[in-house]
């Protein structure tokens, strides 16, 4: 599906770069976001409908579709190409968009919320479907752009937002129609622009530098037409793994055994355990914080007299964006990374304590000093849940796996395409994180009808629970091995 087209059938990395940019700029631009919660309630929406009826659906049905992904992607990951599965998540935007332009019911509002979850698990999916159609020595750099795209079309769009709203009075309805402009255009450039990464072959590389690959051995098996030919007969394998009793469909099978084998030998490391619990619950609270970000800024803002101030939110959250970004990077220079990675446990706790702080200065500060704790809660969350990104990929390294799991370490018996896909450790991570944001937001939002004052309360609180939670476990344990080795001790004597 989708293999001709104008895309040229041979793409240099710099074409697929740029396109891969126009796409992600294209699908963030969305100047009408950070006014969605004014724009609902001016459509006739209570803030109660709002906040406890529409906006937890997206969190659910985001939820259910990442577990869908998750096992079509381990059991039958050729069912579909990725780029069959962004068009997907493209198409969710757009009816996205269309039902908040026309729509005038809560059962619409519902059901665009669940349109908008599948396009936030199409933007899980950009990150493998980049990976697939750029060759490896290309990947870093068309990352970081697309990156820097990302993050500059969410700021870039804020302010414009703002100013048009605020200097030249432009309705919020036009906002939303550029909103879903955008959104229709970076459909028409992954559709049209955009290859299919099995086009460009099983190891989504381009023209002659597959070739160059190919020449590298990576497979430890020998250089020439032999590793060409074991390459087509994986491809061939590859075509037939989605076929039910197919030889594929075990391979499949083992993928899932191998990734949750690691997991437990993973889990046996005190300090994964620890991070992964304390990731859990901050990017659970963290997709609370940002999803209901512009629910917040309405209810501080609501009481406002002061008409001059006007609504500046997208300006806050593109800064908030900007400052999570730089901070990132800035954590991941060479010598901050070292140091870091000396006091892992010490630098997660530092940013949970200065994002709890950040959280309590919304929550006792008023408007316009409470939202300038946004960007520095962006600032500490961001850099650290890249970082337990990182360190998740070193626990599960797919070497040290195959040997945990029983499989070879030196490539021999079990090829390397039996180690488990990075999109499932992404998916994986992502559901459990939700799956704590949707039980917070469930319990809090649709059972207990919580105001959007009291929820910041309880997301203050949950953070400073899941700070204390990391020199808690490591006293805990610390007092084990002391009483374990004073009674070894004990009975040497």
């Amino acid at each position: 599906m989708f293999r001709a087209g104008i895309p040229p059938v041979d793409p240099t990395p710099p074409y697929l770069t740029g396109a891969l940019c126009c796409f992600i700029w294209l699908l963030s631009f969305k100047p009408s976001e950070p006014h969605l919660t004014d724009y609902l309630i001016s459509r006739g929406f209570s803030e109660d409908q709002v906040n406890s009826v529409i906006y937890p659906v997206w969190g659910y049905a985001y939820l259910a579709l990442l577990i869908i992904s998750f096992l079509t992607f381990g059991l039958a990951p050729n069912l579909l190409s990725y780029k069959t599965y962004l068009l997907i998540g493209v198409c969710g935007r757009v009816f996205t968009r269309l039902v908040l332009l026309f729509g005038t019911s809560v059962w619409l509002m519902i059901l665009m919320e669940v349109g908008y979850a599948m396009g936030s698990v199409a933007e899980v999916i950009f990150v493998s479907y980049a990976f697939r159609i750029l060759p490896p020595d290309w990947y870093l750099f068309a990352s970081s752009l697309t990156s820097a795209c990302f993050v500059a079309s969410h700021v870039v769009s804020g302010i414009l937002g703002d100013v048009m709203l605020q200097t030249f009075d432009v309705p919020l309805r036009v906002l939303l129609v550029i909103s879903a402009s955008s959104v229709l255009v970076s459909a028409v450039v992954l559709l049209l622009f955009l290859p299919d990464e099995r086009s460009l072959g099983r190891d989504a590389t381009c023209g002659a530098d597959r070739d160059r690959l190919l020449s590298l051995g990576g497979d430890g098996l020998t250089v020439g037409e032999e590793t060409i030919q074991v390459d087509q007969e994986r491809q061939s394998d590859e075509a037939t793994s989605d076929r039910p009793g197919g030889r594929g469909w075990e391979h499949r099978l083992v993928y899932l055994k191998e990734f949750f084998g690691s997991l437990r030998q993973a889990w046996r490391s005190d300090k994964f355990g620890t991070l992964s619990v304390w990731y859990f619950a901050m990017y659970g609270l963290y997709g609370i914080v940002y999803g209901y970000e512009t629910s917040y800024y309405y209810f501080k803002t609501n009481d406002n007299t002061d008409d001059t101030l006007g609504s500046w939110n997208g300006t806050v959250l593109g800064l908030a964006l900007f400052t999570g970004t730089c901070s990132t990077i800035l954590c991941t220079t060479k010598w901050l990374s070292t140091f870091i990675g000396r006091y892992l446990l010490a630098f997660f706790f530092a940013m949970s304590a200065l994002s709890t702080a950040s959280l309590a200065l919304m929550v006792v500060a008023d408007w316009p000093i409470a939202f300038a704790g946004l960007p520095v809660y962006f600032a500490a969350v961001l850099p650290a849940f890249a970082r337990y990104n990182a360190f998740w990929g070193e626990c599960l390294d797919e070497e040290d796996v195959r040997a945990k799991c029983g499989g070879s370490k030196d490539g021999e018996g079990e090829d390397k395409e039996s180690s488990p896909p990075y999109i499932l450790l992404a998916l994986f991570n992502g559901i459990f994180a939700l799956a704590v944001q949707d039980f917070l937001q469930g319990v809090l939002l649709s059972a207990l009808g919580l105001n959007m004052g009291a929820l910041w309360v309880c997301v203050a609180a949950f953070s400073l629970v899941s700070t204390i939670f990391i020199p808690y476990t490591v006293l805990v344990r610390h007092c084990i091995h002391r009483c374990s080795s004073g009674a070894s001790q004990n009975t040497s004597q």
